[in-house]
């Protein structure tokens, strides 16, 4: 049937013998357009973060469709399952091969999508990457600085980042000491001290050390480590009380404090005062700023020399 073999057969759904069409069927742009100008009724709304994350896959050549998961028609060949891979081939223009199944009754609509894609956690999970939970937190914190987006990174890029970024694993062994002997989220430790390392080792190493142990700096109330201590374990104590409401605020303000200790420690300088919460967003700048010079973000399977490969900076 021009551009498609059409297999029929019968097949038992929902306790019936049902009449079924299958087949193979490139996609452009018009054809998708042509499908979803026919969606089934009650569709749920587009979710632009799952449409974004299959845009980006398509563009970078990484989109690899299950033949398990079907576009989905009705007995009239009506959308019922699919419009977010189609309305990703209309955006990007782009044309993929879609497996296509034809007949399916209308009671089947409340048994649409299902299936729920693999999370980052469980992506790293399966290469063996040890504290995957941990590691995924905090390559998307990383990602989110580096690009400014809200967006968690497509599984492929993070595990491309985590492959070409060894000591991201070190780092988060780190962060893991430090969480209870400094009251630092693992993902906010961890990447600082990934990036603060890429700086210079052994003062990352000393640094941190001195944040989880303490020792005679104690007894000097401006030393920036002495004052970030303090400082976590008053925000440590308050949160105990009261969940604060804005977590994004409260991390930004956290990596504020620690990067401003962290600065003052490198030039041998005390700290006397915070900077004004108006003005941490500067410092958390910087920190991205960093990120952007340290990590390689490959967008695309590429090898690391490829013209598609991008180096955020």
């Amino acid at each position: 049937n021009g551009d498609k073999i059409i297999h029929e057969h019968v097949s038992k759904i929902l306790g019936r013998d049902t009449p079924i069409q299958t087949w193979a069927c490139t996609f452009n742009k018009s054809k998708a357009e042509a499908l979803l100008a026919r969606k089934y009724n009650s569709q749920r709304p587009i979710n632009k973060a799952a449409l974004a994350r299959l845009e980006e896959t398509m563009m970078h050549g990484e989109y690899i469709d299950s033949f398990g998961d079907p576009i989905r028609l009705s007995r009239e060949g009506d959308l019922m399952d699919g419009q977010h891979r189609l309305q990703a081939v209309v955006n990007t223009d782009t044309e993929y091969m879609f497996y296509v199944v034809q007949g399916l009754p209308d009671e089947t609509f409340p048994f649409m999508d299902q299936n729920k894609s693999r999370t980052i956690k469980e992506h790293l999970a399966l290469l063996d990457i040890p504290n995957p939970g941990d590691m995924a937190s905090t390559t998307n914190l990383l990602y989110h600085l580096m690009t400014e987006s809200t967006r968690n990174p497509r599984a492929a890029v993070t595990v491309r980042m985590v492959q070409d970024h060894p000591r991201l694993g070190d780092a988060v062994v780190w962060a893991k000491k430090m969480q209870k002997a400094a009251h630092i989220p693992v993902k906010i430790g961890a990447a600082l001290h990934f990036l603060y390392s890429a700086v210079g080792q052994i003062e990352a190493d000393k640094f941190f050390t001195l944040l989880m142990q303490g020792g005679e700096i104690m007894g000097i109330p401006s030393h920036p480590v002495t004052k970030l201590k303090d400082k976590l374990l008053d925000e440590y104590l308050a949160k105990t009380k009261h969940q604060p409401t804005n977590k994004p605020k409260v991390d930004e303000a956290i990596m504020a404090w620690i990067h401003q200790a962290w600065t003052a420690y490198l030039a041998e300088e005390p700290l006397r005062r915070w900077i004004p919460t108006a003005s941490q967003s500067l410092l958390v700048e910087d920190i991205a700023s960093m990120a952007r010079g340290a990590i390689t973000l490959r967008l695309s399977y590429a090898d690391p020399n490829h013209s598609d490969t991008q180096q955020v900076a």
